[in-house]
């Protein structure tokens, strides 16, 4: 599985478009579904990216190598963690599943959030492929600078997303 980009459209329908068998949160009988799929969906994106760190690049510089193996490793155990908290939903999640509606403006910002790990996920996977490009040290400590914002801005859209299902599960 390669992430992909998410094309223009409105923010459910681009879910739909990426995500096998997404219908979104507009019905409670499609909620706890559709939140499984994406899940499911990000944890894939995430181990295809693991996969492919699994065997870092291979410079002949030694200094390089060093350099890429341990920003590797930084990003495969981040990358790790997040794929873990995907695994289940929140403990409070489970009144937010069971409304029987939800306001516009939080589904908006929901899809909003999730589109935005889509796309941080398929920027990141762009990063990757793009490092054994790299021939300095330099260029490689700023490759992998990005790619840790990339992972933080995933981290706190998935973040964010679970606050507002958690507001709502009340």
């Amino acid at each position: 599985m390669c992430p992909a980009f998410v094309a223009a459209s409105t923010e459910r329908q681009q879910l739909q478009a990426n995500i096998s068998g997404y219908q979104g949160y507009e019905n409670k009988e499609e909620r706890s579904q559709s939140d499984l799929l994406l899940r499911a969906h990000l944890r894939g994106d995430l181990k295809a990216i693991l996969t492919r760190l699994a065997t870092p690049p291979e410079f002949p510089d030694h200094k390089l190598q060093q350099k890429v193996d341990q920003s590797c490793a930084s990003v495969r155990r981040k990358l790790s963690m997040l794929s873990q908290s995907l695994e289940q939903q929140g403990d409070t999640a489970e009144s937010f599943f069971n409304r029987d509606r939800l306001p516009a403006k939080l589904l908006l910002r929901l899809y909003q959030h999730e589109l935005s790990m889509l796309n941080s996920i398929a920027f990141l996977s762009m990063e990757i492929n793009s490092v054994p490009q790299q021939t300095r040290i330099e260029q490689v400590e700023e490759q992998f600078a990005h790619i840790q914002d990339l992972i933080d801005t995933f981290n706190q859209g998935l973040f964010e997303r679970e606050a507002l299902i958690a507001e709502y599960a009340v």
